[in-house]
């Protein structure tokens, strides 16, 4: 009983129930039954043990005895009508899309309750994830605060719910979160190609990180970052495509993937180098410098007539 994790009001009601159901004539015997009980095999619920014990007074309806003084002002109150109970009043805040960097990500939940008969701390509530990605996993600060931080290890949408429970009645409402993560691309390896000869580009989308492919874009890009001359892509916003090269030189290539989400833009960019050219360049190095050491020493170079 002692790992028992307590995630509903009927759960809580029904363990509780043997240690006081027999001690509801007495209002001091059955708080301190309440209480006790949840010292004693509940423990992690011992934060809230003075929110239990009122929520299960209210359930049980269990009341503290008091002596009454007889006036005209409480005679007129206790005649007259009284205003049927209303349900706790719930609030979770606006939906929150966040950004996944690390194995997890963690957000503030701001929840908030309020009711009509009891203060804020003698209303039970609970926090609960109602869906997500299958294989993640919610981590809970404190489940029975409105006010916690809740920590996220995958991207998707997740649905938690904040429910508020004054005894008799309750009140829930859900919070809708998107968790995204960076696109990742690679551009590839550094390429030597000849002079008006086209390069075939294969970049490739390691990442794609949209929690919600439905409802969000993403897009790949090619682009000249520095270079000699022009670069002239076939389709630079597709991964594979083919780019020529206006003149020879050392040219730097970059491929760039932008995801679009309502907390703004997630992009991932990585280069490329070109050589267009060297290969011709290196064999004219070679020759020029066969002929120099030729002239050095004293070899007849061959030479055109004149």
């Amino acid at each position: 009983m002692r790992e028992l994790s307590i995630d509903s009001n009927f759960e809580l009601i029904k363990r509780l129930d043997p240690f006081v159901a027999d001690k509801v004539d007495d209002f001091g015997e059955f708080s301190r039954a309440v209480r006790d009980t949840v010292e004693t095999f509940m423990p992690e619920l011992q934060p809230h043990v003075a929110t239990i014990t009122e929520f299960m007074q209210l359930f049980y309806g269990v009341a503290e005895p008091i002596t009454l003084t007889d006036s005209a002002e409480l005679t007129a109150l206790l005649e007259g009508e009284r205003a049927p109970n209303q349900a706790p009043v719930v609030r979770v805040g606006r939906s929150q899309t966040l950004r996944l960097e690390d194995d997890t990500v963690q957000t503030t939940l701001p929840g908030s309750v309020a009711d009509d008969l009891l203060s804020t701390d003698a209303i039970f509530v609970t926090w609960a994830v109602e869906s997500g990605p299958a294989a993640a996993t919610v981590t809970l600060a404190d489940n029975h605060s409105p006010v916690t931080t809740a920590s996220f290890s995958q991207i998707g949408r997740y649905q938690l719910s904040l429910t508020a429970s004054d005894g008799r009645l309750s009140t829930t409402e859900d919070l809708d979160i998107l968790v995204n993560q960076s696109p990742l691309v690679r551009a590839g390896e550094d390429r030597d190609i000849g002079f008006r000869e086209p390069l075939e580009l294969r970049g490739e989308l390691l990442r794609d990180g949209r929690g919600d492919r439905a409802s969000q874009s993403l897009t790949t890009r090619w682009e000249l970052v520095n270079g000699p001359g022009l670069v002239t892509f076939d389709n630079a916003a597709a991964l594979r495509t083919r780019a020529s090269f206006s003149t020879s030189g050392v040219y730097l290539l970059r491929l760039t993937a932008e995801t679009t989400t309502a907390s703004g833009v997630l992009s991932h960019s990585d280069d490329l180098q070109v050589f267009v050219g060297a290969r011709i360049n290196r064999g004219l190095q070679a020759l020029y410098s066969f002929a120099d050491s030729d002239v050095a020493e004293g070899l007849p170079c061959a030479m055109s007539p004149g």
